[in-house]
Formats: C-alpha cells, structure tokens, sequence
C-alpha cells in the first residue's frame, strides 16, 4: 500500500461509511429483507416496553406506511392496497404526491384501521433481543419524527455497527499468517461488496451479528496463542452468549469452544486440567447470559432456535430430515446460496446476468483449491513440528466457516420438508465476511504465495467495485425511480442511459429517487457524488495494491540487474 497499515484502514472504513450512507438514503423504505418486520419489534419494545409475541399485531401507523410506500411485490401481498414498485410509478404523479405526502405526516401516533389490510403480525419475535433493544435509545430520540426519518436513522445506526465490524474483519485477516498481507485487501472486499451493503445498511440484526461473530472468534485466537487464562476463556464465553443474543444463526459457531479446547490440549498435554476447566467455564457464562432465551424457544417450539421454518419442520424428527437430504436438489440449494450470497437486489430480489455470478463463483473455486493445497502442505508440515498457533488460527476460520455452511444446508433441510423447494438463504454468510475474506486470501495464499495473495484479494476488490458501480448504477436506480419494470417474463427490462436522461434528466432522477425519503434531491445528490468518490477511492486502492503485488518487485530486481 502506498501508506501504513494504519492510515489504510482509516480510508478505507470512511470509504464503507460513505458508500454505505449512500445506499441507506438510495434504497426505497422497506426495501431491506424483512425490514418492516424488525423496525416492528425495536417500535413494539418502545412503546410497551417488553419483548413482542409473535401473535402481536404492527402498529396502525405501521400498517398504513405498508399501503402507502412501494414496496416489492412479495411484500406487497400482504395488503390489497399495497403497490409494488411497478404499480406505484405508474400511477399519476397527483396520486403518487399525495401517497408521499400522508406518509410524511405519519407519527406513532396514529390510530387509523383499514379493513383492506390483513391482520399483519410481529413475525420477527422470533429473533434474540439484544440488537432491538439497542435501537430502542435511537427510536425514542426520534419519537416525534416522520416514520421515513425514523427508519432512516435506524439503518445509518446499523451502518455505524458494521463499521466496528469492518474493523474486526482487518483485524481478523491481520492475525492469521497467510491472510496477513491481504489485510487491507480484504477490507477493501468488504467494502465493495455490493451485496453485501445491502444486507448491511437496513434494520436487521445481522450487523450485530457480525460484529460480535468476528470479535468471538479473535478471543479465541488470544486462547489459542498460548499461556491462556481463565479470563480468557470467560471472555469468550461472555462475547459468545452476547452474540447469541443477537442472532440465532450464532449458534453454528458454538462448536468452536471445544474445538479450541482439543485444539489446546493437543498442543499443551501438561495444562489439560485447566483447559477442559476454560472449556467449562467459556459454555457456563455463554450460557447464563443467554440460556434464557433458548430455553424459552425450546419450550415454545420445540427448537433452539425457534426459527419460525425451523419450528416448523421440528415434528418430522430426526430420520425424517434425514431421509430429506437424498431427495434435496443440492445442486439448486448450491446455486441460490451463491446467487443470493453475491447479489440480491433488495427484496424486489433483482438479479443480474448469469456470468456476473460466475465471475466471483470462479474466483471462490480458485481460492478453494488453493486453499486445499495449502492445507495439504500445513498438514505435512505438522507432522515434523507440531501444531503452530498460527497454524490453529487458519484451522479455526475454516471450522468456523464450515459449521456455518452446515447450519445453512440444516436450513435448506427445514425449507425443503415445509415447502417443497430446495434452497437456502446465502446472505446469511455475510455474518461471516471476515472469516470468508481470511479464507479467500489463504486461499490465493496457496496458488501463489502471501504477496501475489494480497494483490489476488485486491483484484477481487476492483471486480466488486465495477460490479458495484453497474449494480447501483443500472440496475438497482433506474428501477426504483421507474425508469424499468417487470416484464411479462417476470425479468426487469434493460435501461437506456441517455434515453433516460434525456427525458427526465438527472435532476429528476435525484428527485424521483429522494420520494419517500427524508432528504431533498440535492442532498441525495451530495451522497450520491460521495458515494462515487469513495467507490473510485477503493479501485485507486485496489490498484495500488495490485501494483505492489506484481509489479514493484519485478521492477526492483530489473533496477538492480541494470545496476
């Protein structure tokens, strides 16, 4: 890189900041997976103070904002008077003007009922508290807000919590030896990734997730690293059951206690007393601070988790989910997992051509083969000295990478024997985007070594910022301000740039893009310019780093042979 490590991170997390103000304002309200869902509950904890039930009913203000708003047509099934982005850009622009103006005027307030709406419930009460309950400070601050400044600021307060992430995510990349100098790349990835700024800038509690995913697994590492003691195995405990608190989907990566428990005994037979002890005292406290909860939902429905797909398929047993696995198409659970993973647009679920997804699928395949390479050479290695700490911290990413896939194939099980379809949800994953960003730079780390690696991670970048800059640009904008639409195929027709333009010009696609929003057109546009300069920021980055991988080094050997 051209500056330190230091200095790196701080461009590149402001960089993510700005990028991802941007698609905070740039996505219509309730665009996000289930937003409307979870600004339900932190609204519902707010106002009666206790944890909603899932027979509970959205608030009339709530309801009414859902009748008002476009919003994807999965979504809008759930009222009569709902429109779908389609359906709302082609009403009058008095109507769409007065829609936008009644939900201005919403406030918490408001008691109005509408016999058109279905009897809409707080689906989300499945989910662990911790994330709502943080945002509950936020919402009441706003109390007297429109409900579009509200949902607005709650999606830059997750945005907030993902940059700690972000941070984790370097950190991780940092510690373990063959992702170390694909550190700043890896960082560079994630804030590319346009996928994964989706997921990320919306109410959900998946940045949190994330966040304490990540600081999970780094305390395991300073468990690892030796001379361990018992603090430091309560501290990975408590971040544990923190982190359950927050997503149920952590509880893939409780394995890893005893993993790292064998892991230390293996490597310290003299100290086995002390580490089944840690073992012990990391699942007690993990445990007391969020054993609670699980019980709760294990009484309620029969799971841990209480997953409502989940809970759901609990009465086919054991042998009946495994009798499912010869009858899933794994294949197509494979392929929704990557599409979905890579690029989603928002829960109008718009996609992009075929060989865009191949693009990155074959950078992910590349990276596992060298991946495997590697650990075929680590494992030779071991054999002759032991295992390494440092050698632990790849073996723990790749522990922690694959309970994870496990836990998204149980769920493609669980989908499969409630609706007959084989897939699985792959933005899931994104919880684990530092682990996956170590695996990818380890992986290139094995076909071409640790500083060709950095720069493999760093073309990767570049990639995702070209893609992002089409996905945003001419796919996601042009049809949330109407200028495409769902064919009779049910694909989204193509957008014509200058004809587009010179219809309605930029101005009024700032302006058509600022409805239902609490900016004015030029500030979106503000946002808009910033977030361009930030995404060419990370390709300058991306470059530099490409440079140094590949060609700095060539050009100093030619110096020194000419000398």
């Amino acid at each position: 890189m051209p500056f330190s490590h230091h200095l790196a991170r701080k461009f590149v997390i402001s960089a993510f900041l700005l990028r991802g103000a941007f698609y905070c304002v740039g996505q219509p309200i309730w665009e996000g997976f289930d937003e409307w869902a979870h600004f339900a509950y932190i609204q519902h904890l707010s106002q009666y103070g206790h944890l909603p039930a899932r027979t509970d009913q959205i608030s009339a203000e709530l309801r009414r904002s859902l009748e008002l708003a476009p919003i994807s047509a999965s979504a809008a099934d759930n009222s009569r008077e709902s429109l779908s982005h389609d359906e709302f850009w082609r009403l009058p622009p008095g109507d769409r003007l007065t829609r936008e103006r009644e939900l201005e005027e919403l406030r918490a307030s408001f008691a109005g009922t509408n016999l058109g709406s279905r009897m809409l419930r707080q689906y989300e009460a499945q989910q662990p508290p911790l994330y709502y309950l943080l945002m509950v400070p936020i919402y009441l601050s706003l109390n007297n807000a429109s409900l579009p400044a509200q949902v607005f600021a709650l999606r830059f307060a997750s945005l907030l919590i993902c940059g700690v992430g972000i941070l984790l995510c370097c950190e991780l990349g940092w510690q373990v030896p063959a992702s170390r100098r694909a550190a700043i790349p890896i960082m560079v990835l994630l804030s590319s990734w346009p996928g994964f700024l989706i997921e990320v800038s919306r109410i959900s509690n998946d940045v949190l997730a994330l966040t304490l995913g990540t600081a999970y697994i780094l305390c395991l590492f300073k468990i690892v690293r030796g001379n361990s003691k018992l603090s430091d195995w309560m501290l990975a405990g408590m971040v544990l059951g923190i982190a359950l608190l927050a997503k149920s989907y952590m509880l893939a990566l409780v394995p890893l206690l005893p993993v790292v428990s064998v892991i230390e005994a293996v490597r310290c037979r003299s100290r086995l007393q002390s580490v089944w002890r840690g073992l012990l005292v990391a699942l007690a406290t993990a445990s007391l601070i969020c054993g609670w909860w699980y019980i709760g939902n294990y009484q309620a429905t029969g799971t841990l988790s209480g997953e409502q797909i989940d809970a759901a398929a609990a009465h086919f047993g054991f042998l009946g989910k495994l009798r499912a696995v010869g009858s899933i198409q794994w294949l197509r659970v494979l392929d929704s997992a990557a599409t979905t993973h890579i690029w989603t647009g928002g829960w109008s679920f718009l996609t992009v051509r075929s060989w865009m997804y191949r693009v990155f699928e074959c950078q992910a395949l590349l990276a596992g083969v060298g991946l495997s390479s590697l650990a075929a050479r680590l494992l030779r290695k071991l054999y002759g000295r032991g295992l390494g700490y440092r050698d632990a911290f790849l073996f723990l990413a790749v522990c922690a990478y694959l309970f994870f896939c496990f836990a998204l194939a149980y769920y493609a099980i669980a989908v499969y024997l409630t609706r007959g379809v084989s897939t699985t949800i792959g933005w899931y994953l994104d919880a684990l985007a530092g682990v996956e960003g170590v695996l990818l730079a380890s992986g290139f780390t094995g076909l071409v070594g640790t500083r060709r690696a950095a720069g493999c991670v760093a073309a990767a970048a570049a990639l995702a910022c070209a893609f992002d800059l089409y996905t945003v640009n001419f796919v996601s904008v042009p049809y949330y301000t109407g200028l495409t639409a769902h064919l009779h195929s049910g694909f989204v027709s193509s957008f014509h740039p200058v004809a587009a333009l010179r219809r309605i010009g930029l101005v009024g696609v700032l302006t058509r893009l600022a409805v239902n929003k609490p900016v004015a057109p030029s500030v979106l546009g503000t946002l808009w310019i910033g977030y361009l300069c930030a995404t060419f920021g990370l390709l300058a980055c991306s470059a530099g780093a490409i440079k140094q991988a590949f060609f700095l080094r060539r050009q100093s050997q030619s110096t020194s042979l000419v000398a």
